[in-house]
Formats: C-alpha cells, structure tokens, sequence
C-alpha cells in the first residue's frame, strides 16, 4: 500500500515524536548508553522524512523556500507537508499510484 506524501510525513512525525520520546526517557532513567541510540534514531527518522517525494517531480516536500516578494531568502527543511507541491503544483494529498 502506496500512502500519499502528506500521510507518510505524519507517520513520520508521529514515530519521531514517539520513538524519541520513549530513546530519550530511557537515556534519562535507564542508562546513559541510550544517547547514542537516540541521536542514531533522529538520523534514521530524518532519512526516512528527507525520503519522502512529489510523484509528479521528485521534489522532496519537507524543503520548502521562504519567498518574501519573489525573492527566495531561506530554504530549510519543515516538518509539515504543503497541500500542493511548491515545485510543479500536484496535489499531495492524493495517494501515489
């Protein structure tokens, strides 16, 4: 089963939320070696976001520009997924085929 760009992005945050909340409660309580495990465990989870693509074009859709008057100023990945593609305009929400 193919999951849309916009649902994959919110399983991805949902399991880094999770994931990092679980890691970072046991390097605190159980033993400072889970520290390691979390920074690997934020690499894994940022891989699997910068991952997610438009079908359309391949952008990937956590980079998004910041325009101010038509002049791009920052780029920078965001943890929310736009409803269409900055890029060429496709709907996200829609599933892959």
């Amino acid at each position: 089963m193919k999951l849309s760009p916009i649902s994959e992005t919110r399983i991805v945050n949902i399991c880094w939320f999770l994931g990092g909340f679980v890691i970072g409660l046991s390097a605190m309580y159980v033993s400072i070696w889970f520290g390691p495990g979390l920074f690997a465990y934020a690499l894994l989870i940022h891989r699997w976001f910068v991952s997610i693509k438009c079908p359309q074009c391949e952008k990937p859709v956590g980079w998004n520009p910041i325009r101010i008057c038509g002049v791009t100023l920052l780029e920078w990945w965001t943890p929310w997924v736009p409803k269409k593609c900055r890029k060429c305009g496709t709907d996200l929400s829609l599933k892959k085929a």
